[in-house]
Formats: structure tokens, sequence, C-alpha cells
């Protein structure tokens, strides 16, 4: 399985959609942090990650496996689960949701490693 680096990632795809660092960023973020994640000065946390692949136009789906670890991917998916009950409006299922995260040993764990 490949690994990414996230910065050189990001500026392949910016460059290929045809995007400035300022059209990139824009909404998002500052465009000093796309020039930092890009130099690779600073490691984009998995939002910021997520929202940058979006607005190029990427599932960000694609590279949950490359990028982070499996208790990360876990953690991730759950955050999504519980994301979708506010969409929706849905705060009794939320509620729930979260009462089932507080007993959830993964995603209450501290390690990095997989689960």
């Amino acid at each position: 399985m490949p690994l990414y680096n996230a910065g050189q990632l990001i500026k392949e795809l910016r460059i290929a959609k045809g995007f400035s660092q300022q059209q990139l960023a824009e909404g998002i973020c500052a465009r000093q942090s796309v020039y930092m994640i890009e130099r690779g000065h600073r490691k984009p946390e998995w939002v910021l990650m997520k929202s940058l692949l979006l607005r190029l136009g990427i599932a960000p789906e694609t590279y949950y496996s490359e990028m982070t670890s499996s208790r990360d991917v876990y953690i991730i998916q759950k955050f999504n689960e519980c994301a979708a009950y506010v969409g929706l409006f849905n705060f009794e299922a939320l509620k729930k949701g979260i009462e089932a995260l507080e007993q959830d040993k993964i995603f209450n764990s501290s390690s990095g490693g997989g689960i």
C-alpha cells in the first residue's frame, strides 16, 4: 500500500486542478497554511486535509488507509456517523451515539496503535 506525503499530494492535485494556493485555501484556511503544508513544514490535521481534498473534488476516503492509522480511520468513521445525526437533526440518535462512544474502548484509547 502506498504512503502519501500530504503536502506533495495537495500540491499535485492543486496544480492539476489549476488552483492557486489562495483559491484552494479560500474559506478553509489561510493561504500560508497551504504553503506550509505543501512545503512539508506543517502536517495538516485530518479535518483540514479533508476540506482541502473536497475542494479539489477528491473523496477523502480514498486516502484514509494511506494517511492515517486504522485507529484514526475508526475514529473518523465514528465522527462522521455522529455528524450525520446532526445534519439530520436527529439529536436522540446523536445522544445515543455519544453514549456508545463513551463506552467504546477503541475510541477512548490513547494509544497510537491499530485496532
